[in-house]
């Protein structure tokens, strides 16, 4: 079918924006990253703006043994709590030229081709980041301030806690980036653009000074560079969603408690962490066993997945080569490939930070959502004109965060050699 000499309206793009691209963003942000896919979504516990997940925190004790003639258990029951917490907002902006549009209202294929580059490309990004804080801890932290030279910055623990991957392992040049203190106060920091970055020194350089501190942490920022004290509601400090580093530990999280319940006063909100005190130690076969009997004895819990970076995954083979013992590989959905252990998935992601092994139980680890990934339409149209320049717009946007029924069925295995 041709359809050349035929004229298109801005309301055909945006059918046509809707019609062919919304499902395709769907499926290709769901299921092209190992860990998004088996975290599912489920909008059953939404409501309003707010996630609600009943919580059973307390057993009933009014039960005991007696003797003959002896008093009965006092009467007991079930203790209950509701978690209620905000979802998280995320943004996908593209743009389209007026005269390439112009000159596609004769060639319908010809615009075709335009938003098959913007919106692949932009569905590509926008799973390179989801994928990033989907193994945060709901901060927004990038990375760490060590030492701060005016342009060029020093920095560590990408992600905002105490790892040893490279500090720059989230950083990007042409990066708009905001620093902020462990409070979240951004006052006399300065937005900068990130102009290079050098892993094997774990330097930043910037386009200007970003006025920090040692012990700032770097965010992303939604505006211009040189803005002087941003808002945080612009940056990403606390306002991404939260991510397995999070949920998966024995302390709050960085920004905020975990789901509304701060984990003083209540021992029951705590997963399993086995650390050596900071000091790293190698990765043997008898310290991967120990943590799934602590599972299994702090929890009476099993992990559906192992989850780490590459290198824990070379040490557990180096193991098994050492060793002479042979391990099945498994075929998960989407068609990726895992190492098992104990007959258990052993996944890998590159961003996950080195020096970790996950032990989650994903029935209890998911996405809550409102709704899909969707079009900003809520005025009628899909496309947008910016009012100072010739160049539409259009935005995909995502109204979720992540969480847990049960914070104890997770252990995070820590201070392990890289």
């Amino acid at each position: 079918m041709s359809f050349a000499n035929t004229s298109w309206t801005t309301a055909d793009f945006d059918s046509i924006l809707k019609d062919f691209y919304l499902g395709p963003v769907q499926d290709t942000l769901n299921n092209k990253t190992v860990l998004l896919n088996r975290l599912s979504g489920d909008s059953e516990y939404v409501s309003g703006r707010n996630i609600i997940i009943p919580m059973r925190i307390g057993r009933n004790e009014g039960r005991g043994a007696a003797g003959k003639g002896g008093k009965l258990p006092n009467p007991g029951q079930q203790e209950y709590d509701n978690l209620s917490f905000p979802v998280t907002y995320y943004y996908m902006r593209m743009m389209f030229p007026g005269p390439d549009m112009k000159e596609a209202r004769n060639d319908r294929g010809a615009f075709m081709r335009l938003m098959d580059s913007e919106i692949n490309n932009c569905i590509l990004d926008g799973k390179h980041e989801f994928n990033r804080i989907i193994h945060g801890n709901g901060s927004g932290a990038l990375c760490k301030v060590t030492t701060d030279s005016v342009t060029s910055q020093v920095v560590e623990d990408p992600g905002g806690f105490d790892n040893p991957s490279l500090g720059t392992l989230f950083i990007r040049p042409g990066m708009i980036l905001a620093a902020c203190d462990s409070s979240g106060v951004f006052t006399d920091n300065v937005t900068a653009t990130v102009t290079t970055v050098t892993p094997s020194t774990q330097t930043i350089v910037f386009d200007q000074d970003p006025v920090t501190t040692a012990g700032d942490y770097f965010v992303t920022y939604n505006g211009d560079a040189g803005t002087t004290t941003p808002s945080a509601a612009d940056t990403g400090w606390d306002n991404e969603m939260m991510g397995i580093a999070g949920i998966i530990d024995d302390a709050d999280p960085l920004s905020r408690s975990l789901q509304g319940v701060a984990v003083s006063g209540n021992d029951w909100w705590k997963a399993k962490v086995m650390d050596n005190g900071g000091t790293t130690r190698p990765l043997t076969l008898d310290l991967l066993q120990q943590s799934e009997d602590e599972l299994d004895i702090y929890a009476d819990a099993s992990p559906t997945i192992l989850h780490s970076a590459h290198n824990q995954r070379r040490k557990y083979l180096d193991l098994l080569e050492a060793n002479k013992r042979y391990v099945n590989s498994l075929v998960l959905d989407g068609g990726f490939k895992a190492l098992e252990y104990n007959e258990v998935p052993w996944t890998v992601d590159k961003d996950c930070v080195d020096g970790r092994i996950y032990f989650l139980d994903e029935d209890v680890i998911g996405r809550f959502e409102m709704s899909d990934f969707f079009f900003l339409d809520k005025d009628g149209s899909i496309l947008s004109r910016d009012s100072d320049r010739d160049i539409y717009q259009a935005t995909i946007a995502y109204y979720g965060e992540c969480g847990t029924f049960n914070r104890k069925r997770g252990l995070l295995l820590t201070d392990l050699e890289t």
